[in-house]
Parts: C-alpha cells; sequence; structure tokens
C-alpha cells in the first residue's frame, strides 16, 4: 500500500467518525431535549394543582359541647379553606337523637348555599349525655363554583367524648357577656331601691381637716438630729 492510499484510508475514517460523532451529539440533544418537554410539563401540572389546593374550600362537620352549657351540644360546619363553599350537603349516619325542644324540626344545617372561608355555623342539636361517645359517619360534599356538576366531597368518623370540663368560661366574649349580666342584675336591684349602696364621700369638711392636720405638722417643732 502505498502513502496515497493510506491517506485516503485515513480521510474516510476521519470523516466517518466525525458523522458518527455528530449522530450522537445529534441524538443526545434530541433526549436531552424530551426529557426537559416532560419535567417542565410534570412540574407545570403539579404547580396548577398546588395553586388549586391553595385556593380551595373545605368544609367539616363536628358535634361540640355548647359554649352556655356543657350538658348541650351544638352541630357546628366550619368552612376552614380559603374560598368559599357553594351548595354544602350534610349527611350524618346514623342521625344522632335531637331535643325535644326541636319538636321533629329536622337535622339542622343539612343544606347551606354558601359557606365564607373562615365561617362557623352552629345550631344546637340535643343533650349532651344522648350524643357522647356515640360513633357517626359524617358525610360532606361541596362544589368550588355554583355551576359546577360534580361536588367534592369527605367521608368520617366522628364522635364526641364524655366528661368534659373547663376552666372558667369556653371564651372570653361569653366571659364578658356573663359580667355584663352580672352588672345588669345588680343595676337593677340598685335602681328598684331593693338594694342600698354604702358610698364615701370626700367634701369641704374632709379637705378642712387635712389642711389642719398639715399646719400641726407643719408648725410641730422639729428633733435635732444627734451626730
Amino acid at each position: 500500500m502505498n502513502v496515497e492510499s493510506v491517506g485516503l484510508v485515513v480521510q474516510v475514517w476521519e470523516s466517518v467518525s466525525l458523522a458518527t460523532i455528530l449522530g450522537n451529539i445529534d441524538l443526545g440533544t434530541t433526549f436531552a431535549t424530551a426529557v426537559l418537554v416532560v419535567v417542565t410539563c410534570i412540574l407545570a401540572r403539579e404547580t396548577h394543582r398546588m395553586a388549586r389546593a391553595s385556593v380551595r374550600p373545605f368544609v367539616t362537620v363536628t358535634i361540640e359541647p355548647n359554649g352556655w352549657s356543657l350538658i348541650h351540644c351544638d352541630m357546628v360546619v366550619e368552612n376552614s379553606g380559603n374560598s368559599p363553599a357553594y351548595d354544602v350537603k350534610i349527611k350524618i349516619s346514623p342521625e344522632p337523637p335531637q331535643s325535644e325542644h326541636r319538636d321533629d324540626m329536622g337535622l339542622p344545617l343539612q343544606n347551606i348555599s354558601v359557606v365564607r372561608p373562615g365561617q362557623r355555623m352552629r345550631s344546637f342539636l340535643s343533650e349532651h349525655s344522648s350524643i357522647a361517645d356515640q360513633i357517626y359517619t359524617m358525610e360532606v360534599s361541596w362544589k368550588r363554583h355554583p355551576r359546577d356538576k360534580v361536588p367534592e366531597n369527605i367521608v368520617y368518623e366522628h364522635c364526641l367524648p364524655k366528661n368534659i370540663t373547663i376552666l372558667g368560661a369556653w371564651s372570653p366574649e361569653i366571659e364578658i357577656a356573663r359580667q355584663l349580666e352580672k352588672i345588669r342584675k345588680d343595676w337593677k336591684e340598685v335602681a328598684s331601691a331593693s338594694r342600698k349602696l354604702s358610698v364615701d364621700t370626700y367634701d369641704r369638711e374632709d379637705r378642712a381637716e387635712i389642711q389642719r392636720r398639715l399646719e400641726e405638722r407643719r408648725k410641730a417643732p422639729r428633733k435635732k438630729n444627734r451626730c
């Protein structure tokens, strides 16, 4: 093989190697681009899901002791989400017993048109003894928009414990109301003259007596300090 043949073989090998390298580079770039597109789509979908979750309503229903009387309990519906809940429907199984004062009025708060974010709606239900330690299945459904066709829902079990005690008032508002009620009752007795008031007055004679004592103290001889 002469020198010209060797040079030709080298040129052919270099061109083939260069084409192979460029082909591998193009294939790697295409693969990386495809991976980037897939990752971007996944990230965009998760970002959209998190954005929707951050502004979604979340409605729960519980049975809680009444704030004024621990021997009674209320049914409480609360929206702890960040947007209004529409067309709220509530179902409790088995249906809890209700107080005789309700007289077959049906379970309260079963259908609510809208519950604002952070809003709590409560209604008196029954005596605490008839509901405590009973397990109820709570089923709550709501819509994010009034025109939505498919509602969101949640199902969970709820039990009101027995032997609930509190120290002081259930809330500061109740304590203020109780104090105002006591003031109103006390003032009613005073206004109707059924109770007498003991009042300490400070008049001209009291001021004159204080002035006299000050003058006596000023004129009294001072004791000399012994060193």
